[in-house]
């Protein structure tokens, strides 16, 4: 074997011990990250119990647990349709349809399915392979979506610390300033990726690509002003919800209180610590608001079921998942694209009897 072919056979083994490195570490941060959920979300359990939060259930009124089911299913369609309007803006074309759909997937998978691929890689995939487009770019677009929303959160969280007390309001705004900015680091770091553009080298072009998808829409101030509009509505209506969540829970706290307390608990259960917030929120969140004067059993109940919500709404992402996988959805798609067609057809032969 010549010296050129050992030199590239050493490197192309030592590449393969390189990605079973890492790998195995991904792998060992997900179990770990599993672990401290699971631990920190049986603690929860516990103290709820301890705390007699589970018969309080019996009084707390259904049709406000159903009302709050239903309204966060309509702003994750709310989300969605910002995500698409940020696609739309990069130049690449999917239907708001067939992006809810992938946005629901990805959500399912974030919540029941974790794995070293994240809900959000799911949902770039879907939507990527149900429309065409570059999977690279359109990840971009979800991380200019995540983006938006959480700048909007953390804006007016930032509004609404100024009404809490002195202790609560100086948590909540260190934290949200510190995620701002790493929220900007990452952003100023992901715009480097641009430089890339144009590149012959394979992996350069897709982060190029992941760029363009996360900055662009920025370049046409009017679909950045709607996106921004529709983070902040979405926003306020969640604080909405958890609001009557809460009063229904007898937490009567004022609506500044309840943006500003969501906007650093969202923040909060970002981190990388346990799988999507698990355990970490409920227990910051019981913190929280005892800080703000509630009781211990009504926060945990609060916090408890604001995550039972989100589980019954990512069910919803499941049941799509399922249809998508068994082929189901594309042949409800090509059902409706032909009464579409037959419809156009009816239509141009009764103008033309018209005519006649």
């Amino acid at each position: 074997m010549s010296k050129a072919g050992e030199d590239g056979h050493k490197e192309g083994s030592m590449k393969k011990t390189l990605g079973q490195l890492v790998r195995a570490l991904l792998g060992w941060q997900l179990h770990l990250r599993i672990i401290i959920s699971l631990a920190l979300f049986s603690w929860v359990i516990i103290l709820g119990h301890r705390e007699g939060v589970f018969n309080k259930l019996n009084e707390l009124p259904i049709n406000v647990l159903l009302m709050c089911v239903c309204a966060y299913c309509l702003l994750q369609a709310l989300s969605a349709f910002n995500w698409w309007v940020i696609i739309r803006a990069t130049g690449m074309f999917i239907s708001p349809l067939d992006a809810i759909v992938a946005f629901f997937i990805g959500m399912f998978f974030n919540l029941f399915l974790p794995g070293i691929v994240g809900g959000d890689m799911v949902r770039a995939y879907v939507a990527s392979r149900q429309s065409g487009q570059p999977l690279s770019r359109i990840m971009g677009t979800v991380y200019a979506q995540r983006a938006v929303g959480f700048t909007s959160m953390i804006l007016v969280g930032c509004v609404a610390a100024l009404w809490l007390s002195r202790a609560a309001q100086k948590f909540v705004l260190a934290t949200l300033i510190a995620f701002l900015m790493l929220l900007i680091i990452a952003t100023a770091a992901i715009a480097t990726l641009l430089l890339w553009r144009g590149s012959e080298n394979i992996w350069r072009s897709r982060l190029a690509r992941f760029g363009e998808g996360a900055l662009l829409f920025l370049t046409q101030p009017k679909h950045a002003a709607i996106c921004f509009g529709i983070a902040i509505t979405y926003h306020l209506c969640l604080d909405a919800m958890l609001l009557a969540l809460g009063w229904a829970t007898g937490m009567r706290m004022g609506y500044a209180s309840y943006v500003a307390m969501i906007s650093s608990l969202t923040a909060i259960s970002s981190l990388p610590i346990a799988i999507h917030g698990l355990g970490l929120r409920e227990i910051t969140a019981t913190h929280l608001w005892v800080m703000l004067g509630a009781t211990k059993d009504a926060a945990i109940l609060w916090s408890l079921l604001w995550r039972v919500i989100a589980w019954l709404t990512a069910l919803l992402g499941g049941l799509l998942h399922l249809a998508v996988a068994t082929g189901i959805w594309r042949l409800c798609g090509d059902g409706i694209k032909a009464m579409q067609r037959t419809d156009i057809t009816n239509g141009g032969e009764l103008q033309c009897r018209c005519k006649r």
